[in-house]
């Protein structure tokens, strides 16, 4: 039996969509995601986690930072200011976290990211990168940004879709400028919508 032009594009967008779920199960089930560790740079260390549930103090460290850098903006936002809700997305079973302590054993900054599917494609997500105060400047934002590009590419991820306030000039020059992300074709302000927040992204390629 041929197929019309019609029930092939159907049959290769059903292909695909299961291919891409495939990816995002595959990325989640794997307990490292990166070939040959980290390497650390200088006496920082970075080191990898699961969700954050069964670690009580790492938890409670990068909650603190979150707060810390984040309580004033989100209050001021529409989304409001909720750390038990925070603390239920780092504590969830998809949660994955590369966390920069110093030489002493702080976290000085963190970056909470999932594996997702959006509009029937596999991305990684995101959710925080965060840098204490005292310690930036340091690149520890482009290293751990550089990071999740090496995993989006290692789990075939095809982009990289985080959000940042726009009140949050700092960050969305650092996304945009340092990082070259753009603004997603999904953000409010593509859609005429006047919300306080960006949806920015980066496309990985790939050579086919």
């Amino acid at each position: 039996m041929r197929l019309r032009s019609g029930q092939i594009v159907q049959r290769g967008q059903h292909d695909m969509l299961q291919i891409n779920e495939k990816r995002v199960e595959q990325a989640q089930s794997m307990k490292f995601p990166l070939d040959g560790g980290i390497e650390s740079q200088s006496s920082w260390c970075v080191s990898f986690h699961l969700s954050l549930r069964k670690n009580r103090e790492l938890l409670s460290e990068c909650l603190e930072l979150f707060h810390q850098n984040m309580a004033d903006m989100y209050a001021a936002s529409s989304w409001g200011l909720n750390m038990k809700s925070k603390r239920g997305e780092f504590r969830h079973l998809h949660a994955r976290f590369l966390i920069v302590r110093s030489p002493e054993g702080k976290v000085v900054a963190f970056c909470h990211f999932r594996f997702c599917m959006i509009d029937e494609a596999a991305v990684l997500y995101v959710y925080e990168l965060q840098v204490r105060e005292s310690a930036r400047g340091c690149g520890h934002g482009r290293r751990l940004m550089t990071l999740m590009e090496d995993i989006a590419f290692k789990t075939g991820m095809s982009k990289i879709v985080l959000t940042v306030f726009k009140s949050n000039i700092k960050a969305i020059g650092f996304y945009s400028k340092a990082m070259n992300y753009s603004i997603d074709a999904d953000s409010p302000s593509r859609l005429g919508e006047d919300d306080d927040y960006e949806i920015m992204s980066k496309e990985m390629l790939y050579n086919m």
